[in-house]
């Protein structure tokens, strides 16, 4: 028996899952590999995933732990041999008394972050989002049944969110504020002034949670230095849900390992919604994450610094197209390109681009270089550009979009 199509709208899908549309980087990653398959020379900076392999360590200690037969579920928040080391790296780079039962393990920290808001928010509640965000927060918002309040930043403030906007936007149905810090995808960190700043915003309105996305913490530049709430006003940390993992400090993106730190009662409530939706992380997953969290951070160093030299490369080639404006990023892997001056602009064939998604389209087509436009990060007019490739491959990819430039009126 065939089994029928179903058509994307039909009322057989739940209203969640109509709503929800792919991943725009995932989907354009998957456009630039197929154009690659076809035989065109593509240069994907597109998807947030570094091009190192993971550290022969963390991928020994995970061999050794299969070799032993660890290979079956693990208690649903995690090993507690993990645990404890994500409670003793956030003890120590944060200040904060933290034990096993304030961490949960999860499968990615994208997921840790989707049974966050689905612990903490309901129907009628609101989350703060600073545009530029990242692709998925919104969607989290809507499965847990929130609604998104987007809170557009300015390339002069440096895309960060102020505290007179975020004040502004405070009511009483406001229940959380998602921080990412570094960003993805602008790369801009906040300082001590900033967080400051937001921390006494935040102290008139109790109710309202702070999801803090800390990903990129340890890929960071030059002077700048993560900072979190804890460090910062600690009166805000006791409601704050601090996310991180090793996918990107670590290159570890595949083996799907996230962590979240808060008060106990959160955690046992992430622990629920886990138990009945994926168990637990994958046990030899967790022994890589525990070997990358407590072995030589010699790696992480290593990584970073190639991450600083192809930034400083890409952010002095950019200074000389015109048109294309940047603001330096402070961490992550990431150049969110102000691409505004070239909308509007004719393409060889008489065509007009009319907007971020058509230069994105026009750069792949005619340069064969891949950028994601900054619509899917809820900013308009911009490219997000990944600079976790090679140098020589970033230094061609911006020579192409220079001589696709050239070719616009």
């Amino acid at each position: 028996m065939e089994l029928r199509s179903i058509k994307w709208g039909s009322p057989l899908l739940s209203d969640i899952a109509q709503k929800i549309t792919p991943s725009a980087t995932l989907a354009l990653s998957a456009r630039a590999k197929e154009m690659a398959a076809q035989g065109h020379d593509v240069i994907d900076l597109t998807v947030g995933q570094p091009d190192f392999n993971t550290p022969a360590p963390i991928v020994e200690a995970a061999f050794r732990k299969v070799r032993e037969g660890a290979t079956g579920y693990t208690p649903t928040p995690g090993t507690t041999e993990l645990r404890e080391a994500v409670a003793r790296v956030f003890g120590d780079d944060y200040g904060l008394k933290v034990s096993p039962e304030n961490v949960i393990v999860s499968p990615g920290a994208k997921y840790s972050l989707t049974i966050a808001m689905q612990a903490l928010l309901g129907p009628g509640d609101k989350v703060i989002i600073p545009a530029p965000y990242w692709v998925s927060y919104p969607k989290m918002a809507a499965m847990a049944g929130a609604e998104s309040v987007i809170l557009e930043t300015t390339m002069e403030d440096n895309f960060r969110l102020t505290a007179e906007s975020l004040e502004e936007a405070l009511d009483d149905n406001v229940k959380m504020l998602v921080l990412n810090n570094p960003s993805n995808p602008t790369g801009v960190g906040y300082n001590r002034r900033d967080l400051e700043k937001i921390a006494s915003v935040l102290s008139e309105y109790p109710r309202v949670w702070v999801l803090c996305d800390d990903i990129y913490r340890k890929l960071v530049y030059g002077s700048f230095k993560h900072l979190s709430f804890a460090e910062v006003e600690p009166d805000i940390s006791s409601r704050c849900v601090f996310v991180d993992g090793v996918s990107k400090a670590y290159a570890m993106t595949g083996w799907r390992i996230g962590f979240t730190v808060g008060p106990k009662e959160l955690v046992g409530a992430m622990t629920r919604l886990q138990g009945h939706s994926t168990s637990c992380p994958a046990a030899v997953s967790q022994a890589a994450a525990l070997e990358a969290l407590t072995g030589d951070q010699g790696c992480v160093q290593d990584m970073l610094n190639a991450f600083t030299s192809r930034r400083e490369k890409m952010l002095q080639r950019f200074s000389t197209i015109e048109k294309i404006e940047v603001i330096p990023p402070d961490g992550a892997f990431y150049v969110f390109a102000n691409v505004e001056r070239i909308i509007g602009m004719k393409r060889p064939d008489g065509s007009v681009i009319s907007d971020d998604t058509e230069l994105g389209d026009y750069f792949l087509e005619d340069a064969h270089v891949a950028g994601v436009p900054g619509s899917a990060f809820g900013s308009p007019g911009h490219l997000r550009f990944s600079y976790a490739a090679s140098e020589s491959r970033i230094m061609e990819a911006l020579d192409r979009i220079q001589v696709s430039l050239n070719k616009l009126d």
